[in-house]
């Protein structure tokens, strides 16, 4: 099954009806491809709608409901259900309120094809929340995103100065979709154990986040004594429901003395596109705390935004020896853009996007990181067959006033069959191209 992943921007305003019980909700949407071909996309249209606001006061920030499939006048039509929908080709929708005249709408659009725009009618379901849905959940130096009973991911948020080498930065675990526990590196796995102990380079933990070369430290390994510290999520931007969910956590990095100098607001929305298939939307954004700037510097292999498969994938080389140092080892095969040109050491510019794919207790898994056009260039990828891979960009400045912004795209699948570079090209193209989404009156 292909996935293909954008996020759609309302072009056209919409003129409602007042709000009444016979009609609550008046809403006609076309959605236009453009010139990418989408599956599985998860879409995010924005909609000025005083009385849809109206009608969502009974929600915290966010509301459900389902898109029916529709003629150009509005009136329902029989459609074969896609994966995903309901009957009739229904497809859940979720809906957060902004202010007060603006909803967010996301979905998971199942197929839109380039010269074949689809209408939906919108029928709310505000009394009812719609389940099984998106959760957080507390735990000790932790907090987990849950759909329904499954795991999704787990925040790593415990910060210890006694613990140091296994607290010293946040990161996300991601669950497997089988059963297996975690398939990424990282303190509270499996494999971790008390100590970390006969881990392959163990300060590559799940999806982490930092630079070695900083004037206070090393924000990668943590020596020295310095860390990135959770401090708190800001709940009043949060949201979760049967599409997605969102969580903006902030971290201060740390000296060895304590002394904050950067603030680092990690936001995440996650989308659920099926049982084997979620995407992971960053937007990190860094502001210094010194009154003055931070220099940001250091090597693709030891700075930027990165993944780390489980321990086990780095152990096999070849599938045959095992091995616990350097950079060779490991089962991942990569599949990069052709126009990708190699700059030794595992090293690729003119390279947007990577996907390693990899085994965990014999299921297989596919991760794919993308780097938004809107941050700073060059960016690079380190892939390292161990499970190890991300985007680097050097030489970034945090300045008052100025904070430094970054965007990253994560798929995680367990597909039958890899995908080809074709369709993560398309998958690419789609996220930073948006849909065109209209709304009217029906």
């Amino acid at each position: 099954m292909r996935l293909t992943t954008c996020i759609g921007f309302l072009t056209g305003l919409l003129a409602w009806a007042a709000f009444t019980q016979a009609d609550p909700t008046p809403l006609r949407l076309t959605v236009d491809a453009g010139k990418v071909p989408r599956s599985n996309a998860p879409i995010a249209a924005t909609i000025k709608s005083p009385p849809l606001v109206e009608v969502l006061r009974e929600f915290k920030l966010a509301g459900s409901g389902t898109l029916i499939p529709a003629d150009a006048n509005g009136a329902a039509k029989d459609e074969k259900p896609a994966a995903g929908a309901g009957a009739s080709g229904a497809i859940p929708v979720q809906i957060e309120r902004v202010g007060d005249d603006t909803v967010i709408m996301r979905w998971i659009e199942p197929d839109l094809q380039p010269g074949q725009p689809k209408t939906y009618k919108l029928d709310l379901d505000v009394k009812q929340q719609r389940k099984p849905v998106f959760a957080f959940a507390e735990g000790d130096g932790f907090r987990d995103l849950k759909f329904g009973d499954r795991g999704v991911y787990r925040h790593m948020t415990r910060y210890d100065p006694a613990d140091h080498a296994a607290t010293f930065k946040p990161f996300h675990h991601i669950f497997g979709m089988h059963g297996e526990g975690f398939i990424t590196n990282g303190p509270g796995s499996e494999e971790w154990g008390k100590s970390g102990e006969g881990i392959r380079f163990p300060h590559h933990r799940g999806l982490f986040f930092g630079y070695n070369k900083t004037p206070y430290g090393d924000f990668w390994h943590g020596k020295d004594g310095v860390s990135q510290r959770h401090r708190e999520y800001i709940k009043g931007r949060e949201f979760s429901g049967p599409v997605a969910a969102r969580e903006v956590s902030v971290n201060e990095w740390t000296t060895a003395h304590d002394k904050p100098i950067i603030r680092d607001m990690r936001e995440l929305t996650t989308w659920r596109v099926d049982d084997e298939h979620i995407v992971l939307d960053f937007e990190v954004t860094l502001e210094t705390l010194t009154g003055e700037t931070v220099q940001l510097r250091g090597d693709a292999q030891h700075s930027g935004f990165h993944f780390r498969a489980a321990n086990s994938v780095g152990q096999d080389d070849a599938a045959t020896q095992p091995t616990t140092r350097g950079s060779s080892g490991g089962n991942v095969a990569y599949i990069r853009p052709e126009r990708a040109v190699a700059k030794g050491n595992d090293v690729w510019a003119d390279c947007p996007w990577v996907y390693a794919g990899f085994s965990i207790k014999g299921h297989p898994y596919g991760v794919s990181e993308m780097n938004a056009p809107t941050n700073p260039e060059p960016t690079v990828f380190s892939t390292r067959p161990y499970g190890r891979f991300g985007a680097f960009v050097n030489d970034q400045e945090v300045s008052p006033g100025k904070p430094l912004k970054l965007k990253y795209r994560f798929i995680v699948r367990s597909p039958s069959e890899p995908p080809d570079a074709k369709q993560l090209e398309s998958e690419y193209q789609a996220w930073i191209t948006p849909v065109t989404v209209t709304a009217e009156n029906k």
